[in-house]
């Protein structure tokens, strides 16, 4: 993946509309704990495919969504289907789900390789996410 390669899609979204991002592409490097991260997030018509490495590998790909009740209240699940088994991985693509969900209703194909899990680098993560995407 390229660093901060400067393209139409690669700023900030500006619309909030639910039935599809408000971006085709967005992709972006940052330091996490001293670690380099890449993310990449890209729109296709019935998914959002998001990876977020630091070891430049796909890792674990997890199926997450949001559905919502008829009071309009969310739940989000996720699930692994390619990769380590790891529930604590799961919690984190549950808790990426929920900001992605914010942009776009669409449900999320999530590839995850991080150096470790702690709850540090993740908490990391997820304000990197909500910083770039909401």
């Amino acid at each position: 993946m390229e660093a901060d390669t400067p393209t139409p899609h690669s700023s900030r979204p500006t619309s909030t509309a639910k039935d599809s991002a408000p971006f085709s592409r967005l992709q972006f490097t940052e330091s996490v704990c001293g670690v380099t991260t890449e993310f990449l997030l890209t729109t296709y018509s019935n998914y959002l495919f998001f990876i977020v490495t630091q070891t430049g590998k796909l890792g674990t790909l997890f199926k997450a969504s949001c559905e919502r009740n008829v009071e309009g209240e969310a739940t989000y699940s996720a699930t692994a289907v390619l990769g380590k088994r790891d529930p604590e991985m799961e919690v984190y693509a549950r808790a990426i789900v929920e900001v992605t969900s914010e942009v776009s209703a669409k449900p999320l194909l999530l590839a995850l390789a991080l150096n470790e899990t702690s709850p540090a680098i993740f908490r990391e993560v997820l304000a990197v996410v909500k910083r770039r995407i909401v």
